[in-house]
């Protein structure tokens, strides 16, 4: 009976060992298409594969050097595929081109210049353009930049279709090039970007004045329109704006002398924005044009004035819909905001903003997609007045926080303040019963110190002060646990002077 034991047990051992002969001889089989190879040169390459060939070549002359695989099947495949290539045409001639690439690149960015431009201001041959482009034919690139680029003239040229599909991209990116030549590309290479959603940067071109060139451009649509660093700009009126083809986006940044016809600014006034960046002044008319019917998702407001930043009122029967409103850091310098009918989203640009006056916020809309719309304020060391709807919070002149998410319909009504004030104790008892400090949207404030008993605070999580300023002083600490009431004008001598020292959000 030993025998005949010892005997299975060899015989299961034989069969495992059987079993794993077969799964490795199948894993090299399978095995037979991976990778085995490395770097390689010209004369590494299979005839059969010219595509590949060409594409080594040119991206050499480009400084990018590829890592190809070998197949066992002789075939190449492309091993570190470059996310950012720059191209300079006074580098490469038309033979340097190749006929086509390797299909299916992908980039997250296209750069072709001239490192000879402006001083020189040297044109570039039309034949070579439209080849660069026929030759990326079947590659994709997130954008495409195209900077110091003039064509030579390009209004005796006639267009004609590109050998192949063009290179496909969302974004292209014309830096300091003439209108001409714009006009050229959209007309012979660029034909068919518009179906992807296609978004125009216009940037570095002070000799522009008009968008009139746009209206002979062959641009069926846009998703966005972007122009920036236009000093001479002033006509924006173009098909594209007046018939509502620029579907999501508009942006106009340093752009001076910008003067929209009335019709212009209907238009404008009239389509609902994804995203509107616009200077102050211009804002400002579109509002007055529009009689306060404006509908963006998301407002930038740049070249703001220094000083007071007013909105104008949009009407008690305005259908202003305006979920979200920044004005970048690196532009403004304000110590007075004043919104009306809108909401703010201030971020830590607003170092120096003091005080925000919001008397009415009744017309606020609110995007389908979103659950509540918030009122939220960030990094404000300089605060001191918040005026919501007829409620005056004093931030004092340390470094208030006030909650990143603070539901506007709790401030709707004056009279919800009380159940406001109720909301906050039941919190406060929360967190002293747990032991976990309240940091949801049901608070106000929170600063460093408790005015009533300062020297009983000894850590970050018991200097955790929660508070709400109507007609009368609310502050309620959640380490005594006492509720202050009285009709103290919250001046800075409430506070203790050790409260000026800011502090850093609950996490």
């Amino acid at each position: 009976m030993m025998g005949q034991g010892e005997e299975a047990v060899h015989l299961k051992a034989f069969g495992l060992v059987s079993l794993l002969s077969k799964c490795l001889l199948i894993f090299i089989v399978l095995a037979s298409d991976i990778v085995v190879g490395g770097v390689i040169t010209e004369k590494d390459v299979c005839p059969a594969s010219p595509d590949m060939l060409n594409t080594i070549k040119f991206f050499n002359k480009c400084n990018v050097i590829l890592a190809v695989a070998l197949l066992d099947k002789g075939e190449h495949v492309l091993r570190n595929q470059p996310g950012i290539i720059e191209i300079d045409l006074s580098q490469i001639t038309i033979d340097d081109i190749p006929d086509s690439l390797a299909w299916h690149l992908s980039f997250d960015a296209v750069f072709i210049h001239r490192s000879d431009a402006p001083a020189d201001q040297p044109f570039t041959c039309p034949l070579l353009v439209e080849r660069l482009f026929a030759a990326f034919g079947g590659s994709t690139a997130q954008e495409v930049n195209i900077q110091d680029v003039r064509i030579a003239d390009p209004a005796q040229i006639a267009p004609r279709p590109p050998t192949r599909c063009p290179l496909r991209t969302t974004l292209v990116c014309f830096w300091n090039t003439h209108p001409d030549s714009i006009k050229w590309m959209f007309d012979t290479v660029f034909t068919n970007l518009d179906q992807w959603g296609l978004v125009l940067r216009i940037h570095d071109l002070p000799g522009l004045e008009s968008l009139a060139f746009l209206n002979t451009c062959k641009i069926a649509t846009l998703h966005g329109l972007l122009l920036e660093n236009l000093a001479n700009l002033a006509c924006i009126s173009c098909n594209l704006l007046q018939r509502g083809l620029v579907h999501d986006f508009l942006s106009f940044r340093d752009t001076p002398k910008l003067a929209p016809s009335p019709a212009t600014m209907e238009s404008l006034a009239r389509h609902r924005w994804g995203y509107l960046t616009v200077p102050m002044s211009l804002w400002m008319q579109l509002n007055l044009a529009s009689d306060g019917s404006v509908v963006v998702k998301k407002l930038f407001i740049t070249e703001v004035p220094r000083g007071s930043l007013i909105l104008p009122e949009t009407g008690p029967n305005s259908s202003t819909t305006l979920l979200q409103l920044e004005i970048p850091f690196h532009e403004v310098f304000i110590g007075h905001l004043e919104i009306q009918n809108m909401l703010i989203w201030a971020s830590n640009g607003f170092s120096v903003l003091e005080k925000i006056n919001i008397p009415s916020l009744v017309n606020i809309g609110v995007d389908s997609k979103l659950e509540k719309t918030y009122f939220s304020l960030n990094e404000l060391p300089r605060l001191k007045h918040l005026h919501i709807n007829g409620v005056v919070c004093k931030v004092g002149s340390m470094a208030a926080l006030i909650s990143d998410y603070l539901p506007l319909d709790k401030y709707r009504v004056p009279s919800e303040l009380a159940q406001k004030q109720a909301l906050i104790v039941r919190a406060v008892e929360r967190a002293i019963q747990t032991d976990q400090p309240e940091t949801r949207p049901e608070f106000c404030c929170m600063v460093n110190m408790c005015p009533s008993n300062p020297n009983k605070l000894t850590n970050n999580r018991d200097k955790r002060l929660i508070y709400l300023v109507d007609k009368t002083v609310q502050i309620v600490c959640v380490y005594c646990f006492k509720l202050q009431a009285g009709k103290v004008e919250p001046t800075d001598s409430v506070w203790p002077p050790s409260c000026a020292s800011p502090v850093a959000t609950p996490s």
